[in-house]
């Protein structure tokens, strides 16, 4: 067989092997979708313990037994969360239903202000300066694909309420057998080559304990220094507006811009 047939034979398998991929992709996706709902709890509760693990090792150092170390960490952190929520959720509530009740006059805010913008944009066709009108018109057309994609978020949201309830508890089970799992690790990293891979996943567990730490950080300060700023400046909803400003700082990139459009919003109405 020359080369020209060779390579004919090569490329006819190629072609008859992606479009074999093709058919099967459907099913290849619905097969990925499980797995990852499969693995995702273990990951958050991975991540969880992750990140609680410096507290247990800290209190197992001073001479705590590991399992009631792992009881007074899990304690304390769901002592923090529901005295976070006690604080918090009703200002949170109380400030959501003010906004609320106001919406209308923020649309009518909101309308002087299109106004005003379209009449120093009168060099724009009509049906492309930002009038009520025309945003109205906007939303109304693609209202039904936005009502579509929220129903579908909310979808999302209840079918990961399993996710939500088991994450904790593995989160514990991995909080109680976190130095097994790293005495496994640096068994199966026996040799130069895998001693490299193991002060590899040393620097990395250092460096994402010390980035989730960061991004926790990040978003209380930042959330408790706008509120405070956004107080003394006579805002309203300054709880809301905080957190959007912490949250969204986040987000790599677009992140501050994002919350500060919302708040600039927000300030404006």
């Amino acid at each position: 067989m020359d080369q020209k047939m060779r390579r004919l034979i090569m490329i006819v398998l190629a072609l008859i092997a992606v479009y074999l991929l093709y058919l099967l992709l459907p099913g290849i996706v619905v097969v990925l979708k499980f797995a990852f709902r499969v693995v995702l709890p273990f990951i958050i509760g991975f991540v969880i313990a992750f990140i609680l693990y410096p507290l247990v090792n800290y209190l197992n150092k001073q001479g705590i037994p590991r399992k009631l170390s792992v009881f007074v960490v899990v304690c304390f952190s769901l002592f923090v969360i529901a005295g976070l929520f006690a604080f918090i959720v009703p200002i949170l509530i109380s400030e959501i239903g003010a906004i609320m009740e106001n919406i209308p006059r923020y649309i009518a805010r909101i309308g002087d202000i299109l106004d005003n913008a379209s009449e120093n944009l009168d060099f724009l066709p009509e049906n492309l300066r930002p009038t009520p009108k025309n945003i109205e018109s906007l939303i109304l057309n693609n209202l039904q694909a936005f009502l579509d994609y929220f129903a579908r978020i909310l979808q999302r949201t209840f079918s990961y309420f399993f996710v939500l309830v088991i994450s904790p508890m593995l989160a514990v089970y991995f909080l109680l057998d976190f130095d097994k799992i790293e005495n496994w690790l640096r068994e199966k990293s026996s040799g130069s080559a895998m001693l490299k891979r193991r002060l590899l996943l040393i620097e990395l567990k250092d460096t994402m304990q010390a980035y989730f730490r960061g991004v926790f950080w990040i978003i209380v300060i930042l959330s408790a220094l706008a509120a405070l700023g956004f107080k003394i400046v006579g805002l309203d909803y300054v709880l809301v507006l905080g957190l959007i400003v912490g949250f969204t700082d986040i987000i790599p990139y677009i992140g501050p811009y994002i919350g500060g459009a919302i708040v600039f919003v927000g300030a404006l109405t």
